[in-house]
């Protein structure tokens, strides 16, 4: 297999995933609802429950491209020379940085072990790729993807019909009564979000439907750098595998609805056939047609898609904001509100065209 360096298309697919963290949500919902566009303007919104809406595509896209990412990673520690127990310490390592950082994302430092939230975005990414990065070191590809269809299943099953078989009260597919929240109540200490008590969107037991969003990225990877492979064939795997896994997602949700809380397995296809297909249309653009350099916009946030996330928590960006364009935005009249979240997506972008161009890069 031909050695093949970092594509510029995952950096580019990421940075249009995490562009949606930066005030876009804010900034769709309040332009939308100016033009009376409300289908749209819900789409920057997660749905209380079950359904699905355009915003609850950015969590997993960015799981399944770290797993895409993985493949070029570990093959190039591997290449160096790497033994697997110094690439495995590296990855406990990398998984051990992201639980931390989302405990401070969280509030860990402010306000202590007291009340915490030791559930986080970061975390579940954390451990969902870290546990599919080791699987990818001994596993081959038919493996993994025979993995994912078990653990999607097993997901399935677990969450329809184990509950009832355990004797736990209520929907099985409710809040109250799903049984990665009934798990979390005996294993995960601390504060629980949305729901306190009782169920955490980023619990731990979630962490295992996640794992198969994380192992289909490493199916799309381990086709993408193969040297062997024309880029057009190419192309056809990641669209075709891509459509067909919406296309089984669509089916599924007829009889297990779409929900990204429980990380259901519908959520699993559907999400994993968009990632794929996003990626192969900026692997088209970027690294086929050689047009990235018309997506340096996207290319930006993607080199430094952590520091974005963690920067918003740790500074006041919102006051910031206000403090240099308050003024300005003033002169719009009713369009205040839209004019700021429009300078707040700008503000955080500049921040990370700065580090950019310092080459400063924040690596987990």
């Amino acid at each position: 297999m031909e050695k093949q360096k970092r594509l510029l298309s995952l950096d580019i697919a990421r940075g249009f995933d995490m562009f949606f963290i930066m005030g876009v949500e804010e900034l769709g919902t309040v332009l939308f609802s100016l033009l009376g566009w409300e289908w749209m303007a819900k789409q920057m919104h997660h749905p209380y429950w079950h359904g699905f809406t355009f915003i609850d595509t950015v969590f997993p896209t960015f799981l399944f491209l770290a797993g895409l990412s993985s493949t070029f990673s570990l093959n190039s520690q591997r290449e160096k020379g790497r033994s697997d127990l110094a690439i495995i310490l590296k990855i406990v390592k990398r998984v051990a940085i992201l639980i931390f950082l989302g405990l401070v994302y969280n509030g860990l430092l402010c306000d202590g072990f007291h009340d915490l939230r030791y559930a986080s975005v970061l975390g579940r990414i954390g451990l969902s790729w870290g546990i599919a990065a080791v699987i990818y070191l001994y596993c081959g590809f038919k493996t993994r993807l025979i993995l994912a269809v078990l653990i999607t299943a097993f997901s399935y099953a677990a969450l329809k019909y184990l509950p009832g078989f355990i004797g736990v009260q209520g929907d099985p597919l409710s809040l109250e009564g799903n049984i990665l929240g009934f798990v979390d109540r005996f294993i995960l200490p601390g504060y629980f979000v949305p729901s306190p008590g009782v169920f955490d969107v980023e619990g731990l037991a979630g962490t295992v439907p996640a794992v198969a969003t994380a192992l289909l990225g490493t199916l799309a990877g381990d086709v993408v750098r193969r040297g062997d492979i024309l880029p057009k064939k190419k192309l056809a795997f990641l669209f075709v595998f891509g459509a067909a896994l919406v296309a089984l997602g669509l089916i599924v949700s007829l009889s297990f609805p779409i929900n990204k809380k429980l990380w259901s397995p519908s959520f699993v296809l559907v999400t994993g056939g968009y990632s794929t297909l996003l990626f192969g249309l900026f692997y088209y653009l970027a690294d086929c047609k050689s047009y990235g350099k018309y997506l340096t916009f996207f290319k930006v946030i993607g080199m430094n898609s952590i520091t974005i996330y963690m920067l918003q928590s740790v500074v006041y960006l919102q006051y910031t904001n206000k403090f240099l364009f308050g003024a300005f935005a003033s002169m719009f009249g009713g369009l205040e509100e839209l004019v700021l979240c429009f300078t707040y997506t700008a503000l955080c972008w500049l921040i990370l065209y700065f580090l950019y161009k310092k080459e400063i890069f924040l690596k987990v």
